[in-house]
């Protein structure tokens, strides 16, 4: 039986652009109610047009 600790997750999947990334984070420092919020950011290197497509639409909104 395997007896090592687990981290648990919470996640909430924001998508945005880089140029974006920096008012996304502050955003979310500031709003939500963690203190210790851990915020990471990971590049999106392929997908599908129609899904590329609706991040770059919604990061411009």
């Amino acid at each position: 039986m395997d007896t090592r600790p687990r981290a648990w997750t919470c996640e909430a999947h924001r998508q945005t652009t880089a140029a974006r990334y920096p008012e996304l984070e502050a955003h979310l420092l500031e709003h939500h109610p963690w203190k210790n919020l851990e915020i990471n950011a990971v590049p999106i290197v392929a997908g599908s047009a129609a899904g590329l497509d609706w991040i770059a639409r919604s990061a411009a909104e």
